[in-house]
């Protein structure tokens, strides 16, 4: 097959050029727990997933693209305007939002301004929202990911009351 074949099949399946997801490598310690943790957790009840506090944020930019786009063109084209996209060079106005849903309840939508560190995450969020949000839930477990202010030691030192998924 030739590398024309191959983009031609790929375009018409609707597949285009993908940025891979970047994860932080699991440990052994890690890949232990998580195994353990999704063993004794397989099958959980509604009743169980109802005590899950889900968080997560996002950006949000102004720019349609945030230069993620890609186009699959042919060799030797790459000034043809079909292929071409007009876009800023400065960086975008945008806003990061974080959130925590429950079962029957919900956070206040958190407009993060700036880069969010540790102390931004424990002063921002953990102190005004998450802890008041998990308190009338005993036995409740917080879910956030391994972003790097979460797993600051500061972060972590601060959320040690709230049970959190592994």
């Amino acid at each position: 097959m030739s590398s024309r074949t191959i983009q031609r099949c790929l375009a018409e399946g609707h597949l285009g050029s993908r940025r891979p997801l970047r994860v932080l490598p699991l440990t052994p310690t890690h890949q232990r727990l998580r195994l353990k943790w999704c063993r004794a957790r397989g099958k959980w009840t509604i009743a169980e997933w109802n005590q899950v506090v889900f968080s997560d944020e996002s950006r949000f930019n102004l720019s349609s693209d945030d230069n993620r786009v890609r186009v699959w063109r042919p060799r030797g084209e790459r000034l043809n305007p079909a292929f071409t996209l007009q876009r800023h060079t400065a960086s975008t106005a945008g806003v990061m939002a974080w959130c925590a849903i429950a079962y029957n309840t919900r956070s206040p939508l958190v407009l993060i301004r700036g880069t969010m560190t540790a102390q931004g995450y424990v002063h921002d969020i953990l102190q005004p929202h998450v802890l008041p949000l998990m308190q009338p839930f005993p036995g409740a477990m917080f879910q956030q990911d391994n972003a790097r202010p979460y797993i600051a030691w500061m972060s972590q030192d601060y959320i040690r009351t709230v049970t959190t998924l592994p």
